[in-house]
């Protein structure tokens, strides 16, 4: 199918995670259905990915965290 820039986009996100797609009828779906009307789990699954970078970027000028990691890379197996 052609995609748009926006869609391609979503698609290459979602690429990342190893996830399957099932249909469930709607009256047995009622969870995800009551998930979905709740506007403020979105934000917390925004945040959460903000968090992980936040994370990842402050560890790099972490300089405990890079001896203790270059130690680990460097005898991986020393305890």
């Amino acid at each position: 199918p052609n995609l748009n820039a926006k869609q391609r986009r979503w698609l290459e996100y979602l690429l990342q995670y190893d996830f399957d797609i099932s249909y469930i009828k709607g009256k047995e779906n009622r969870v995800a259905d009551a998930l979905s009307r709740r506007r403020h789990i979105f934000a917390l699954i925004t945040l959460r990915t903000q968090f992980k970078d936040e994370v990842k970027s402050a560890s790099e000028s972490d300089t405990y965290f890079q001896q203790v990691k270059a130690a680990l890379v460097a005898e991986p197996n020393d305890e």
